[in-house]
C-alpha cells in the first residue's frame, strides 16, 4: 500500500484537475453544450460551496474563469439575449456562493478573535495580576 505525503497528494490533485480542465475546456461542441455545462458547474458549486476548502475554491475559480473568458468568447457571437441573461445569472450565483463561503470564514475568524480577546481580558483582570501591578493599591489611594 502506497502512502502519499500531503505534498504528493496535492500535486496529484493539481495534475488531475489540470487534466479535467483541459478536457472540460475542449469539450464544448456548441453554445448549448457550453450553457448546459456552465449551468451544471454552478449548480454543483451552489450545493457544495460550504464544504470547499481554500484549495477547492482556487480550483473552482480557475474553472469559472475559463467559463467566463475563453469558453465564453468562443461562443460570444452565437449567444442570444436570453443566453446572455442566463450567463449573467450564473455569474451572480457563483459570486454569491463564494461570498457566502467567505462570510462564513470571516465569521469564524471574528469568533476566534473575540474568544482571544476574552482570554486576554480574563488574564489582565485576574486578581493576582492586578495585585502584582499595584492596581488595588492605586485604587485605595484614589478613593481617599
Amino acid at each position: 500500500m502506497t502512502i502519499l505525503l500531503k505534498s504528493e497528494y496535492t500535486n496529484l490533485k493539481v495534475k488531475s484537475f489540470l487534466i479535467f480542465l483541459l478536457i472540460y475546456s475542449c469539450s464544448f461542441s456548441s453554445k448549448d453544450n457550453y450553457l448546459m455545462e456552465f449551468t451544471e458547474f454552478i449548480s454543483e458549486v451552489e450545493i457544495n460551496f460550504q464544504n470547499y476548502s481554500k484549495e477547492d475554491w482556487n480550483f473552482k475559480d480557475v474553472v469559472f474563469r475559463d467559463f467566463t473568458t475563453k469558453s465564453y468568447n468562443h461562443f460570444k457571437e452565437d449567444f442570444t439575449e436570453d443566453d446572455q441573461k442566463l450567463i449573467g445569472k450564473l455569474k451572480t450565483k457563483y459570486h454569491l456562493a463564494k461570498s457566502k463561503y467567505e462570510m462564513k470564514i470571516l465569521g469564524e475568524q471574528i469568533k476566534d478573535g473575540v474568544n482571544q480577546i476574552k482570554g486576554a481580558l480574563e488574564e489582565v483582570l485576574d486578581q493576582d495580576n492586578l495585585d502584582h501591578i499595584g492596581v488595588e493599591e492605586n485604587k485605595s489611594k484614589l478613593s481617599n
